[in-house]
């Protein structure tokens, strides 16, 4: 959005007065987040090369084998950020305009197994075309005109040169050294590329009409100007000047030409074969027939056209008189209307033919259709109830079907109305129906095969959607706003009230005395409580299609995006979130705490429903900073880096909470602006930030404008000596809502005190009240050594030092719990190298799976002379004993079936450490790298690794890099993105990053680089077979020096689950220290 829906205002109405309130910013951008996507739409985009068609549907590309036309067949599939604009194939690559999302690279060297390779990204308008020429990609990006782009390294697109155009650059062709554009209201530009730093417009030719497509031919431009065909001749690019025309009986989208045939695709009419062998005189000649096309594609004597209803319309022309049809690939359409029954999402589709369809969205990742049942007409609204759906379809009344088999929906009756059916609601044996211009209809639907109609009354304006509470139905009346209707007497409703809304009202929903009614105008709570006396309590400046309400949350979709407020005060809306939406929010339902949205030519998205978010949603914790002495002549400072992962500018502020003492009203730092994707580092924050000396050491406490902030510290000494630099100490800021809360104990392992290293434990207080922290000690055996407590005041903070001093040697684990049911709060462990007083963060950990996956393991040389092995600590959460085995998973090989350990048990409350676990469970030499999944008889299982650098001179013993298990239900799912931060490459230092599969199927990893200003530098492609592992070693090391560099991870393969992390080293010491995502 360009306009932050939080950045507006909120009209609070009493009565007549009207006060304005100005609500602070409380937007999360994680809330609502995007959890997955069914991401197919209508057709829209087509290219042809050999034997594939490369087709555009909703946000993904299909690629489909057409070498049989009669039955095309989809090979695979990619899924983009946004609309599918156009396409261009060349070679192993296609080139998609993805809107504004830019130009995505996909490479199709495996047509089953599309992966997106590389992204030039221009986010202020968007791209609509695409034409390839050599190494060379020019991009028609609307108002900004043409952008040159060299695709020379296809993972490395870059923009070379770019020239406005006067209106909006539409569709683009090249020939030669000349690039043609379709420029909307400006006609044909011509423009010379042959320099592509500086391209330039030679030439141009104003048509009467909307130049929307063109195609190039020889001496000739053919162009789809809207209200005709104009040919255009280019024989002097230079003076570009019109031959002859064809007027079109309906609006012209696009046109390609073949062998003296131009083929125009008309809006509700077909593709026109059109003779223009003489180009002063084109001649109708055939018609080909499809609904309503849009793109068009000649290949091979057969013409591919995509049609927004139909999907891929592939036909013969051999007579061009009388063009056929061939084949069909039959399209997804456009998602407009939504209901919900437990995990099953029903999805009202616009297409040729009409349906609905049945997802089941219970792995909100990875949404599934499980059945399809064709309709009359046009999905508009559907309710379910009592076993059936109710289907508002538009010219052909209400449809009914039975859902005894849920996933197989069977019409049972039809019952056709006076007006045009737009919405339906169901109460008891009644369903109301909102009949457009027919007003409110009342059906007794006791027998749903059935339906009869009761009564009937005529509304003010045109019924477009209804809602009913008690004895009264209300009616989203659209110019006419909100008609109120007494149904109390079925055979005879009475209009008993009409309210004006901002614009037309389009949906309704009705809870605890007030009606939200979501209009083209904005937003309004009504108080219905008195029906025949409505009167708005409050607006909204936003304009939304559609809306559910669930307790003290309302949910509106619409061109706007998704729009979550806090309706708690129906008089003072509060805004919980908001995101954008791809296709228009066309409608949306509530599902097992999931926000289901029709989201129009973009498929279904699926997001959280944000229960349970509160303020404190905003507001993270950093646990521990310093710039202080530590034991052993340690001397500590902390760096801070925050990043904002957000499409908007957001506002942060650093609060400072010492060590110990009463922090109610905490320091705080100027306000910190980080633009959309932008990185900030402090080094040394506490001195940087808030101007201390040493000895300072304490907490810090982030509050941000929006949920995109994310933050991540390091924590290192720097001796006088300078004995050996290492990283550090990482500790990821924790959101509020991520801190632990209660009673419930945590458990942190994978702690020692010995002669090499010591053991601290540290905790945070996350509220205004005082807490008692208790912190159990525990050796490997599960016995209790001791129970130590931390009295923290609000918003205070402590560590205990060499936790286990008065018991070493030991390893051991500590269980970590408050006093109060209120209690939120964060306690994390800290491991330290006797020798370098090196820190490594221990998190503690949740059991939730009986897999975990530990995503890298090594025993095996590594860079700059490193030696690399890993220990392994498993601990048994539970309270009875449980089994497992280890898995090795080689890196890059297919583990379908990976090597397994011998079945060991573990007693409840103990542990055991595994030192260099390759060689003492697996045998192995070195050199050999991977990862490790552990299969458990439960989920209490948890698992920490350590792999630490033993070089072969031991010039500095260090903790290493500590990776905890990750549990199978806690991977990233396909159609994620998660952000890496305090990523680095310069000679201090050098950055990885890893990823692991956790599913059977082999999965493609998109890992895109971002400097510091959020510019994205090159986007990376790990493909891993199933159960694999691999790592990118100094991913940054084409683009050294980055500071505060980051990258995003995400895989679009359906079904898939992978893991990825950052790992940053050293490059004195070779010590690694583990960057999770967030």
């Amino acid at each position: 959005m360009t306009t932050s829906i939080r950045s507006r205002l909120f009209r609070a109405l009493a009565c007549s007065a009207v006060t304005l309130t100005l609500v602070l910013p409380t937007a999360a951008q994680d809330c609502p987040q995007l959890l997955g996507r069914w991401p197919f739409g209508p057709a829209s985009a087509v290219a042809v090369s050999g034997s594939l068609a490369f087709v555009g549907s909703g946000v993904t590309m299909l690629v489909l084998d057409v070498s049989d036309p009669e039955l095309p067949e989809l090979l695979g599939s990619v899924t983009l950020p946004e609309l599918v604009k156009g396409i261009a194939a060349a070679g192993s690559h296609v080139y998609v305009a993805n809107g504004m999302s830019g130009l995505r690279v996909i490479d199709v060297s495996n047509p089953s197994a599309p992966v997106e390779v590389g992204v030039s990204d221009v986010t202020n308008e968007g791209a609509l075309d695409v034409a390839v020429a050599g190494n060379r990609a020019y991009v028609a990006y609307g108002s900004l005109g043409l952008r040159v782009i060299d695709v020379s390294v296809p993972s490395l697109p870059a923009v070379v040169g770019a020239i406005d155009t006067p209106d909006s650059a539409r569709e683009v062709a090249v020939v030669g050294s000349h690039a043609y554009v379709a420029d909307g209201g400006s006609g044909l530009r011509v423009i010379d590329v042959a320099n592509p730093a500086a391209p330039i417009e030679v030439g141009s030719l104003d048509t009467p009409g909307y130049a929307y497509g063109l195609a190039v031919a020889g001496s000739h431009a053919y162009v789809a100007d809207r209200t005709a065909l104009r040919v255009i001749s280019i024989a002097d690019p230079s003076a570009p000047t019109e031959t002859g025309s064809l007027s079109t009986p309906s609006s012209s989208f696009d046109v390609a030409v073949s062998g003296g045939l131009a083929f125009v695709s008309e809006q509700y009419n077909g593709v026109a074969v059109v003779d223009v062998g003489d180009p002063a005189a084109p001649a109708a000649r055939g018609l080909f027939d499809t609904f309503d096309p849009n793109d068009v594609a000649v290949a091979a004597g057969l013409v591919c056209a995509t049609d927004n209803f139909e999907g891929l319309v592939i036909g013969e022309f051999s007579n061009p008189d009388a063009p056929t049809r061939v084949g069909v690939y039959q399209a997804a359409g456009n998602a407009h209307a939504m209901a919900s029954a437990g995990s099953l999402a029903y999805v009202g589709i616009s297409a040729s033919p009409n349906g609905l369809r049945v997802l089941d969205v219970g792995t909100a990742s990875a949404p599934v259709e499980l059945g399809w049942v064709e309709t009359l007409d046009h999905p508009q609204a559907i309710a379910i109830a009592g076993g059936h759906a109710y289907v508002a379809e538009l010219n052909d009344g209400l449809q009914v079907f039975s859902l005894s088999n849920p996933v197989a929906p069977v019409p049972v009756a039809v019952l056709d109305t006076e007006g045009e059916t737009r919405g339906v609601a169901v109460a008891g044996s009644r369903a109301y129906v909102a009949d457009g211009s027919g007003g409110l209809r009342i059906l007794d639907v006791s027998n749903p095969a059935a339906p009869v109609e009761l009564g009937a009354v005529d509304t003010p304006g045109f019924a477009y959607r209804v809602a009913v509470a008690g004895s009264h139905a209300f009616v989203a009346d659209e110019a006419a706003g909100l008609t109120v209707v007494n149904v109390g007497a079925p055979a005879a409703p009475v209009v008993v009230a009409t309210l004006a809304a901002p614009g037309y009202a389009n949906d309704v929903a009705v809870i605890g005395g007030h009606a939200y009614i979501a209009t083209s105008g904005g937003i309004q709570v009504v108080d219905v409580s008195t029906p025949s006396n409505p009167h708005v309590v409050s607006e909204v400046d936003e304009s939304a299609k559609a809306v559910s309400v669930s307790g003290d949350l309302a949910y509106f979709s619409g061109w706007s995006g998704l729009l979550v407020l806090d309706i708690s005060d129906p008089s003072q809306p509060a805004e919980i979130g908001s995101v954008e939406l791809v296709g228009g929010g066309s409608d949306l339902a509530l599902a097992d705490g999931l926000i289901v949205v029709a989201d129009g030519d973009a498929g279904v998205a699926v997001f959280d429903d944000c229960e349970g978010w509160t303020p404190e949603s905003l507001v993270s914790y950093i646990p521990a900073a310093a710039v202080a002495a530590g034991a052993q002549g340690a001397f500590f400072q902390t760096d801070l880096e925050v990043n904002n992962t957000g499409t908007e500018e957001a506002q942060l502020t650093v609060q400072w909470l010492p060590r110990g003492e009463d922090n109610s009203e905490p320091v705080g730092s100027s306000v910190i602006e980080l633009g959309a994707g932008e990185s900030e580092r402090f080094e040394n924050v506490l001195t940087e930030l808030f101007g201390l000396e040493p000895d300072s050491v304490g907490a810090l406490r982030l509050v941000a404008s929006s949920g995109s902030v994310i933050g991540m510290s390091r924590t290192y000494n720097i001796p006088g000596a300078k004995a050996a630099g290492t990283f550090g100490q990482g500790l990821p800021a924790i959101r509020s809502t991520d801190m632990i809360s209660g009673t419930e104990p945590r458990r942190i392992i994978f702690l020692s005190e010995d002669p090499d290293s010591r053991a601290n434990v540290g905790c945070v207080n996350g509220t205004a009240q005082d807490v008692q922290i208790s912190i159990a000690l525990h050796n490997a055996r599960g016995e209790l050594l001791d129970t130590r407590t931390m009295a923290l005041g609000p918003y205070s903070n402590n560590q205990i030092n060499r936790i286990f001093r008065d018991f070493q040697p030991v390893r051991g684990y500590v269980d970590v719990s408050a006093d109060s049911e209120d209690a939120l709060y964060y306690c994390y462990g800290s491991m330290l190298d006797n020798q370098t007083s090196d820190p490594t963060t221990i998190l503690p950990q949740v059991p939730s799976d009986d897999t975990t996956f530990i995503p890298a393991t090594a025993l095996a040389a590594g860079l700059e002379g490193a030696f690399f092995q890993t220990d392994l600590d498993l601990n048994n959460a539970g309270m009875t004993g449980l089994t497992y085995r280890l898995l090795w998973l080689p890196r890059g090989a297919d583990n379908s079936d990976p090597v397994a350990s011998q079945q060991f048990s573990l007693s409840a409350g103990t542990g055991v450490r595994y030192a260099n676990v390759l060689e003492s469970v697996f045998g192995l030499d070195p050199d050999q790298v991977g990862a490790l999944a552990v299969e458990a008889s439960g989920p209490e299982l948890l698992a920490m690794s350590r792999t630490y650098n033993l070089p072969s001179a031991k010039m500095a013993g260090t903790f290493g890099q500590e990776l905890p298990g990750i549990p199978a239900d806690r991977m990233i799912p396909s159609g994620v993105t998660k952000r890496i931060i305090f990523m680095n490459e310069n000679d201090d230092v050098r950055s990885n990053v890893g990823c692991v599969n956790g599913g059977d199927e082999s999965v493609a990893v998109s890992i895109r680089l971002f400097n510091a200003e959020g510019e994205a530098l090159e986007t990376k492609t790990m493909n891993l077979p199933p159960f694999s592992n691999n790592q990118i070693t100094r991913v940054f090391r084409n683009y050294s020096p980055v500071s505060a560099g980051y990258v995003d991870v995400w895989t679009t393969t359906p079904g898939a689950s992978i893991y990825c992390y950052g790992s940053v080293l050293d490059n004195s010491t070779s010590d690694p220290t583990t960057v999770l995502p967030q």
